[in-house]
């Protein structure tokens, strides 16, 4: 692939990459690992970002929730994108995904009581550079791998088409 795709066919950025003051605790400048993508309700079709093989799934995290990670080449670079606080997981380990795949559904609210972490229905999109699962394992190494999805991708403050 040689650009990534909005995950989300409309959205509106609730909350952005980088150090914020939590939603949940108050604790001021706690490091957000992602972008959180609001502005759809809890079952809402999420797609891969780009062309990639699904790497790992991590099912009801008290923060987080459902999650997939997975590994793309764009442009000739090794990425991993992350989406969080899913309601349905569609894929499974190993999977061959396209930007037209449906990876899960946006939870995050009223289904989601486990995830502690969530204030309503939104995505959290993670971007970080290298291989999860390949080149790193470590969540302190991917931590120190992610970047702001939004220098890579067009993601708006507000959109109403893909």
């Amino acid at each position: 692939d040689k650009n990534f795709r909005r995950p989300l066919v409309k959205g509106r950025i609730s909350s952005e990459f980088g150090y914020r003051t939590h939603p949940v605790t108050g604790k001021k400048n706690k490091f957000h690992s992602g972008t959180d993508i609001a502005g759809n309700s809890e079952g809402t079709k999420v797609y891969s970002v780009a062309k990639g093989t699904v790497c790992k799934l991590t099912k009801k995290s008290s923060c987080g929730g459902n999650m997939v990670y997975i590994q793309h080449m764009v442009n000739g670079k090794k990425y991993t994108s992350t989406y969080m606080h899913l309601l349905t997981i569609n894929v499974k380990i190993g999977d061959v995904v396209t930007s037209e795949t449906v990876i899960g559904t946006v939870g995050g609210g009223k289904s989601t009581k486990y995830d502690n972490c969530s204030t309503g229905p939104h995505l959290h999109l993670s971007l970080a550079t290298g291989w999860y699962e390949k080149d790193y394992t470590s969540y302190s190494s991917w931590r120190a791998r992610l970047v702001n999805a939004r220098t890579y991708m067009n993601l708006p403050s507000k959109w109403t088409a893909r």
